[in-house]
């Protein structure tokens, strides 16, 4: 198997290949994902610019410290405001088993589970978002919730983004 010269993702063949793993028609040694993006975008050393940054953007992220504190610490620049959101929607499943739960009484686990992966998910994103700002850190972190439609909810989480190196005294 080959790899992608613009992600080094492994070009797969094949029934069971998605799309984006397959080689693109237009050049052999690219995925399709990044074949696309070269013909919207450019060049593929801008594409591959690109992802890298975006890379990055992902590992900043993920160690992204968010803490529910208003105060900004000294020497932190407020650079904007980060968000990240998910909107869930129960299944029948966890509706048939909340209607016995309703019955006897006691939490709903499948609720809890959803409302937690949903919280999980909202932070990851606002974290990504923050990186994508260039914070080193997200205060202020609130979650807020709405409900979309029938059985849709949308939780959303979002907080001040913070970056450092900001000091008149130097």
């Amino acid at each position: 198997m080959s790899q992608c010269v613009v992600c080094d993702k492994t070009l797969k063949t094949g029934m069971f290949a998605s799309y984006e793993d397959l080689p693109s028609l237009r050049d052999a040694t690219v995925c399709r994902k990044c074949s696309d993006q070269i013909a919207r975008e450019g060049s593929e050393d801008e594409v591959r610019e690109a992802r890298l940054k975006q890379e990055a953007i992902s590992e900043t992220a993920k160690t992204m410290v968010m803490a529910t504190t208003d105060s900004v610490p000294e020497g932190m620049e407020i650079i904007g405001i980060a968000r990240g959101s998910t909107a869930r929607a129960k299944n029948a499943i966890s509706d048939f088993g909340a209607g016995l739960k309703n019955v006897v009484g006691g939490e709903v686990v499948t609720y809890t589970k959803l409302i937690a992966d949903a919280c999980e998910q909202a932070l990851q994103r606002m974290a990504h978002d923050a990186a994508r700002l260039g914070a080193e850190m997200v205060v202020g972190v609130r979650f807020t919730s709405t409900t979309i439609d029938v059985g849709i909810s949308e939780i959303a989480a979002y907080g001040t983004a913070l970056k450092g190196g900001v000091s008149g005294n130097e």
